[in-house]
């Protein structure tokens, strides 16, 4: 049970901590404050939206977990097949809002005098695509038991984004 419990926190809290949290403290401490605000309202946006999602796909996992056990294929494939095509969706929506009028959506949620860079906006919006299926991903193979490997998965993940971090202020590069 706590071998588990450690096996989720750390596909969880702790990537969570590292892929959202971490790089708003060293951002803020390395780039300039135009950048720095523009990542650090972006990425909670982000964060906000992404909760949303596991909100979706979390409350699935009890029940996908019975049907496996249970062997009811049939209300697994289709709870799966609908899991993904709302994810698919989700994706598909953020994805076009995010390089057309994104930068208008959060000039009027956050801030008017922060400017967002078009093409930063279109690419968080391909990281938030991501976690969309990072979740969908998550949801899936939690219930069928491969938190291992998915913890795995996502501290790789977040260890390469730190990285990308320090490669990038290392060199002075601001997206």
């Amino acid at each position: 049970l706590v071998k588990n419990g450690l096996r989720f926190f750390k596909a969880g809290s702790l990537t969570n901590f590292l892929l959202h949290v971490l790089p708003v403290v060293i951002i803020g401490k390395a780039y300039s404050e135009s950048f720095s605000s523009q990542y650090v309202s972006i990425n909670s946006f982000i964060v906000l939206a992404s909760s949303l999602v596991s909100m979706l796909c979390l409350p699935l996992i009890p029940a996908l977990r019975n049907s496996i056990v249970k062997k009811d294929t049939k209300w697994l494939n289709v709870a799966i097949s609908r899991l993904r095509k709302y994810c698919l969706l989700i994706i598909f929506i953020a994805t076009a809002i995010g390089w057309t009028f994104a930068n208008y959506i959060l000039t009027k949620l956050f801030n008017e005098n922060i400017e967002y860079n078009y093409y930063f906006v279109g690419v968080a919006s391909i990281y938030f695509a991501t976690l969309v299926w990072s979740n969908y991903s998550y949801c899936i193979l939690s219930a069928f038991g491969k938190v291992e490997y998915l913890s795995h998965v996502f501290l790789v993940k977040s260890l390469c984004s730190i990285s990308a971090i320090f490669i990038f202020n290392f060199f002075n590069i601001e997206v």
